[in-house]
């Protein structure tokens, strides 16, 4: 199959599924060799540089199953910034200036009351793992019932069977995102995904469902003369 131009806003569609595709996976499918504990905030798909270890699973002692704080991964997002990225030294002691004195004692509060609170059974932790599933299980759940997740998943299977490299582009490039990361997209790579998002366009619904906004009417009738 020849590959054909893929409109604009067809194509921010079907990028944006490709790119959010791995959301809420419990582990990312690929990872740069960072240094947790002296970087901060996210990187390019929003995911966190550093984490914290659940305090829930602490208080506990032990990573829970179905844990509605961490899901079940034992660690929770540190979006905060790096504590050693500063030139400037704070004097000892409380300064009332940068604490808010009120939230610093709820939260003492909410801690010993976590410490003190009695650890629950095998058989209760069985129960409520039960009755619902691990927090991103439900979180993609929901994103495969509001979007076109699931009708991606099956053209980029047929991808795979008709156009191997063109799928290797795609996986690379918006899936999991290495090649982006790395800056290694060449000119064949390139080549490469236009014709995989061809195929995939090809292959998708007309009206896809995506978390894009809704085209502006000026954008969709300039859209239309570029094909006509």
């Amino acid at each position: 199959m020849n590959a054909v131009m893929v409109g604009e806003q067809r194509r921010y569609e079907i990028v944006w599924l490709l790119e959010h595709r791995n959301d809420h996976l419990p582990m990312p499918t690929h990872r740069l060799g960072t240094s947790s504990g002296f970087v901060g905030g996210r990187d390019a798909k929003g995911r966190p540089l550093r984490t914290l270890s659940c305090p829930d699973c602490l208080a506990n002692d032990r990573v829970m199953f179905g844990c509605e704080t961490c899901g079940g991964s034992g660690e929770i997002p540190d979006d905060s910034p790096d504590p050693y990225a500063t030139n400037v030294v704070l004097p000892f002691g409380h300064d009332p200036t940068r604490h808010d004195v009120a939230t610093e004692r709820d939260g003492q509060i909410a801690r010993l009351e976590q410490q003190t609170r009695l650890p629950r059974s095998e058989a209760e932790l069985l129960q409520e793992a039960n009755q619902r599933g691990y927090a991103w299980e439900e979180a993609r759940a929901a994103m495969y019932r509001l979007h076109d997740f699931a009708a991606l998943d099956i053209a980029l299977d047929q991808l795979r069977s008709h156009d191997s490299d063109a799928a290797h582009a795609i996986n690379g490039v918006y899936v999991d995102g290495w090649m982006a990361e790395v800056g290694i997209i060449t000119p064949a790579a390139e080549q490469l995904c236009e014709r995989g998002l061809s195929f995939l366009s090809w292959r998708l619904p007309d009206e896809l469902r995506t978390g894009l906004a809704p085209a502006h009417p000026a954008v969709e009738r300039q859209a239309r003369r570029r094909a006509a």
